[in-house]
């Protein structure tokens, strides 16, 4: 299973309970009040459901701050399509 990056820019926006209008490519954690670490927690298990586990074994997935760095760990990881 591979995640595009809109699916995922609406799959963050789904999570935080924000507008996926409000979520680009250029948004970071602190740009959001509701993507804290609760916030990113819920990211990181979300897309690991939807990627059907893949994402639990990318460490650089916790780190990532931006949408910008996850995808650049799913592109690394050849989980992300266009």
């Amino acid at each position: 299973m591979k995640i595009t990056t809109q699916e995922f820019i609406n799959m963050v926006a789904d999570v935080l309970e924000v507008e996926s209008q409000n979520v680009t490519i250029d948004t970071a954690m602190g740009d959001l009040e509701e993507w804290d670490s609760l916030g990113q927690l819920g990211i990181l298990m979300k897309l690991d459901e939807i990627l059907g586990g893949a994402a639990s074994g990318l460490r650089e997935l916790a780190e990532a701050g931006s949408i910008e760095q996850f995808i650049s760990v799913l592109k690394n990881a050849s989980l992300h399509s266009d």
